[in-house]
């Protein structure tokens, strides 16, 4: 009996089924790849959080950034806070804004006590630390606890390539270029990738001249190129999430009284939870008992509105 070979169009067919089976294959496990790196990137994001808040509360303040192009494989500073002192000084690898009190680096991972491999997210690429520098300084006038922010950071989403501010008071960002690591430096790098021409990607890099500015996006849904993973906290947030309510001080500040008469009252700088007198006593007929109207100092540096003990009894 004579056996019937395949026809061309039929070997065609099989070849094309199996090219389909391997290809569906390939995306598959090409997309598996890319969520377990995106996973590698959330979870050390989530460990360097942590031993910042670490840091702030033995420290209080946080770290200033280490050098971004420093050479991991050979370069024994590598992720070592470039200024001790905490006054963030530019070069050698951190830069500051040109138009703002922000400086980009490197996590600072060796002083952090993490892994060299944390300074770097799932796709190898070095995270970008950026952060408001009035809030990492150790000077005795200007700390942690009484800092004003002169530079925070402004989140943007762009649905429909409309821009939305999620916030605009973050003093802190970390930013992963993703899996296309546009604008990124590579692990063992000392320059930028080549940037992207994707302008919600550039605006969350370096810049052509080493320059940023206080905008970064945080998503762009309607950009097919934009992959980067950004994670920000507000100087309320930090506080909150490490209970470190008592860094933040309630600078001295005058409240307005209007019984007996109309008089302003001003109180010192205080810490938090302290319950502190008026550096103006009540007037007549209470300065018989030498009265001092007294206030709270509550959560973030903000007064309580009610006056405790005040000029409204003689007794």
């Amino acid at each position: 009996m004579q056996k019937k070979a395949y026809s061309l169009i039929e070997l065609s067919i099989v070849i094309l089924i199996i090219s389909i089976l391997i290809s569906g294959a390939l995306t598959v496990f090409s997309g598996s790849a890319n969520n377990k790196k995106i996973t590698t990137t959330k979870n050390r994001i989530d460990e360097i959080y942590k031993a910042l808040g670490g840091f702030l509360l033995v420290n209080g303040r946080l770290p200033c950034p280490a050098s971004i192009i420093a050479i991991k494989s050979t370069d024994a500073t590598y992720g070592t806070e470039g200024t001790a002192a905490g006054n963030c000084t530019a070069g050698g690898g951190v830069y500051a804004s040109g138009s703002s009190n922000l400086v980009y680096g490197l996590v600072p991972v060796k002083t952090l006590g993490l892994p060299n491999e944390y300074a770097e997210d799932g796709f190898e690429g070095k995270f970008a630390y950026i952060v408001e520098k009035n809030f990492t300084t150790s000077s005795s006038s200007t700390t942690f606890k009484n800092a004003i922010a002169t530079a925070t950071m402004t989140l943007n989403e762009l649905p429909g390539g409309v821009s939305q501010v999620i916030t605009n008071d973050a003093i802190l960002a970390l930013v992963s270029y993703g899996a296309n690591k546009s604008g990124a430096f590579n692990a063992n790098g000392t320059v930028q990738n080549t940037r992207s021409s994707d302008s919600s990607e550039m605006e969350n890099d370096l810049g052509a001249s080493n320059a940023f500015d206080k905008n970064l996006v945080f998503n762009a849904p309607d950009s097919d190129v934009f992959d980067d993973i950004v994670f920000y906290k507000t100087r309320n947030s930090l506080v909150s999430d490490f209970d470190a309510f008592s860094l933040v001080n309630c600078l001295a500040g005058t409240l307005n009284l209007s019984y007996p008469t109309a008089a302003a009252y001003s109180w010192p700088e205080s810490s938090y939870n302290q319950v502190v007198l008026s550096t103006t006593s009540c007037p007549a007929p209470y300065t018989t008992t030498v009265r001092y109207p007294t206030r709270r100092c509550g959560a973030f540096g903000v007064w309580e509105s009610s006056v405790i003990n005040p000029c409204t009894s003689t007794t």
